[in-house]
């Protein structure tokens, strides 16, 4: 049997993804790691590296990763963030779910501390960008992650546009255990800017219209809600105020965000995600430790590639 393809997205946590590495090329099936790093070279024992000219996000990279699985013949890839971190086994049961449903177009291990989606009826709605395992048809029919919504909002926009628009659907497969690490960013307040605004286009791009306002309308009430407590706070002279102040000064100023993210998508529109790749959003670097270069490096026409370095 082949190898699995597994990518990582990388951005400015070296020591995670080499942790994360380690752990992929312990698992107990063969696989052909690459990274996808948004910040620069660096160095990856095990695993060939691709290095973005920019920040092109989760999604960014994701997508990038799909287009050099779609290049070959593998039924299946698995993408995660730089500090996913598997059990020896977790890859080989998650193919294993794939191969035996064939409705399955996304499957994910259990991960106590990622995010996720679960419906009323206990079907899985998302699965979380830390990592999950796509198929072929599935990707090629659905376009791929949706790059407006850069990090922190794709991996659920991607889920439910499969399960809800296409059909295909998702498995959280117990047995398979993996854990992450958290952000590189470090502040939790940086990531709720950016899963903020998200959510609205979100809404409604897979919602409608007026789920989209409902979102903003949402984010408004809890800014009127952190004021309440903040005040309540200071009245009763309690510590917490600083944590409501801070949460009123991130609400309101994620709020023109919010609104520029629904004008940014309109109910319905499609996102050619995996169209041929726009002048400036190519890999300038392709590389593979010396001690693990089997396969070689290849020119692809027009792909942007470089020999290596």
């Amino acid at each position: 049997m082949a190898p699995l393809p597994v990518f990582l997205i990388h951005y400015d946590a070296p020591h995670w993804v080499r942790s994360a590495a380690k752990s992929i090329l312990a698992s107990d099936i063969e696989v052909d790691l690459t990274v996808i790093s948004n910040s620069g070279p660096v160095t990856v024992p095990g695993a060939r590296v691709m290095v973005t000219d920019r920040n092109v996000g989760y999604a960014g990279g994701g997508n990038i990763a799909f287009r050099e699985w779609l290049s070959g013949s593998e039924p299946f890839v698995l993408v995660g963030s730089h500090d996913l971190h598997v059990e020896p086994d977790a890859l080989r049961l998650l193919r294993v779910a794939m191969e035996a449903n064939e409705t399955v177009g996304i499957a994910g291990p259990l991960m106590p501390d990622a995010p996720g989606g679960q419906a009323g009826d206990g079907t899985v709605t998302w699965l979380s960008g830390q990592g999950a395992m796509y198929r072929r048809e599935c990707i090629e029919e659905i376009g791929g992650f949706d790059e407006r919504f850069g990090s922190y909002t794709e991996d659920r926009e991607i889920g439910e546009r499969a399960s809800s628009r296409f059909g295909w659907s998702l498995v959280r497969v117990d047995d398979a255990h993996a854990h992450g690490l958290g952000s590189a960013i470090g502040d939790e307040w940086a990531v709720r800017r950016r899963f903020w605004p998200g959510t609205v286009g979100l809404e409604r791009k897979l919602r409608g219209d007026r789920a989209g306002l409902q979102a903003i309308a949402d984010h408004t009430m809890y800014l009127r809600s952190a004021v309440r407590h903040m005040t309540v706070s200071l009245i009763r002279r309690r510590p917490d105020w600083r944590y409501h102040a801070r949460h009123i000064a991130e609400r309101a100023r994620t709020l023109p965000a919010c609104v520029h993210f629904y004008f940014r998508f309109r109910a319905s529109t499609e996102w050619n995600a995996l169209a041929p790749e726009p002048a400036g959003r190519r890999i300038v670097r392709w590389r593979r430790p010396a001690h693990n270069f089997r396969r070689g490096l290849r020119r692809r026409e027009g792909s942007g590639l470089g020999s290596g370095s």
